[in-house]
């Protein structure tokens, strides 16, 4: 798989109200050299919302330790800052 870079971040599940933690390797970013980020971090990606990590792991996702709950969250990056990770609700 090559460089990465990671994500970190705590996440509140929907269905249990647990913390979930989120560790997750990324490769949208420019550089991908094992940098790791976290929300309020400048990050080196173009602005957008990214709802996927990498070619390999078309989604984001992590599931809850507590229920089980599978919980899809995307990235916000605005002004090159990494600033949210929000559950992403399908409708």
């Amino acid at each position: 798989m090559g460089m990465y870079d990671v994500l970190e971040h705590k996440i509140k599940c929907p269905k249990c109200n647990a913390n979930v933690q989120i560790e997750e390797q990324i490769k949208w970013t420019n550089c991908c050299v094992l940098n790791y980020y976290k929300v309020g971090d400048k990050i080196d990606a173009p602005d957008g919302e990214y709802d996927f990590a990498t070619f390999v792991r078309p989604e984001l996702f992590v599931k809850c330790e507590k229920c089980g709950e599978k919980i899809h969250y995307k990235v916000v990056v605005k002004s090159g800052i990494l600033s949210e990770i929000k559950i992403n609700h399908f409708d």
